[in-house]
C-alpha cells in the first residue's frame, strides 16, 4: 500500500501545480479592481469529452499581455466576439489573478 500511495502522491504533484496556485491564489487573494481585457478570439461551446476539460476557450488581451482562458462558466450577458471589450472581475493575489466573472460591454 505505501509503494502505492508514494506513486500516486509524485503524480499530484507533477500535474497540479497549477490547480494549486490558482487555489491558493484564490484563498490568498483580495477582491481586485475590475480589468479591461480586448477579446482576440472565441471558440464556439463544444460537449464535454472528459472531466475537467474545459468546454470554451478564449484569447484575451489584458494590458498587452495574451492570455488563452478557459470561460465556460464565467461568462455573464451576451457572448463577446473577437475584437470586443470586457470586463474582468476577480481575486488578485502574489501569484497573479484569479478571474471569477467576465462581463460583456
Amino acid at each position: 500500500m505505501f509503494p502505492l500511495l508514494v506513486v500516486l502522491s509524485s503524480t499530484a504533484v507533477v500535474f497540479a501545480p497549477f490547480g494549486w496556485s490558482a487555489l491558493f491564489g484564490w484563498i490568498i487573494g483580495t477582491q481586485s479592481p475590475p480589468i479591461e481585457a480586448k477579446v482576440l478570439s472565441i471558440e464556439p461551446m463544444r460537449e464535454r469529452k472528459k472531466i475537467g476539460q474545459c468546454e470554451q476557450k478564449a484569447k484575451l488581451v489584458i494590458s498587452d499581455i495574451h492570455a488563452n482562458i478557459c470561460v465556460q462558466s464565467l461568462m455573464f450577458g451576451p457572448v463577446p466576439k473577437a475584437g470586443d471589450t470586457v470586463t474582468l472581475y476577480g481575486r488578485s493575489s502574489i501569484l497573479g489573478v484569479f478571474i471569477e466573472q467576465i462581463r460583456t460591454r
